[in-house]
């Protein structure tokens, strides 16, 4: 696998992220996600700490270590995967799940950018998992202070019904991609987030 220097989504906790950035990575992220679903293939361990960056702004899905297809039959489809926080509730309740737990476990990655931790981050594996199955996932700790857009966006990829949650082909036609940061932009926050983690290691 190529390095991808400037690490992962999860090291952005570092610095603060506009709408604007968000927009940037998740356009990023859907393009790799459509691409695999046309495929008919599923993630299935999509979380920040597998959305690789290097300092040019390009960003690669990893770790495909759980990646099945999503014809498999419905007794594999029905078999929990990936990371607890990142599940999606079919996922969790063994109903049986396709491409769109995908896009849940993107959705988390999005909260995850907005409010520090995925859903129920605070929470105890366990109790995550029991609250995203039966509540779905919880809205972000200061919803005025983002978009109106950004808030759809988020809610078409949480929706706890997987029918009506959006596709990948969707998302990437909704209003708030159109917001995204150019490239330069990108590149200066990662070096911004470079230039932190190093002085933090030098701290110690």
């Amino acid at each position: 696998m190529e390095y991808c220097d400037g690490g992962s989504l999860r090291d952005l906790s570092h610095v603060k992220l506009k709408e604007k950035h968000i927009s940037y990575f998740a356009q990023q992220v859907l393009a790799g996600l459509e691409y695999l679903h046309e495929k008919e293939r599923m993630h299935r361990d999509l979380k920040s700490e597998n959305v690789l960056v290097n300092m040019e702004g390009t960003v690669k899905l990893a770790d495909l270590g759980l990646s099945t297809t999503a014809s498999e039959s419905e007794n594999n489809k029905s078999r929990m995967a990936g990371s607890k926080y990142w599940c999606a509730p079919e996922m969790i309740s063994s109903t049986g799940y396709g491409t769109k737990a995908d896009i849940w476990s993107f959705g988390c990655i999005l909260h995850e950018l907005a409010d520090g931790n995925p859903p129920y981050g605070d929470f105890m594996p366990l109790k995550a998992l029991y609250y995203t199955a039966k509540y779905g996932a919880p809205p972000l700790k200061n919803p005025d202070k983002w978009s109106e857009n950004f808030l759809d966006f988020m809610a078409k990829c949480l929706d706890i019904n997987p029918v009506e949650r959006a596709s990948a082909f969707e998302l990437l036609r909704h209003p708030f991609l159109k917001t995204t940061s150019t490239r330069s932009e990108v590149k200066k926050l990662l070096q911004e987030s470079f230039l932190l983690r190093v002085a933090e290691r030098l701290a110690f």
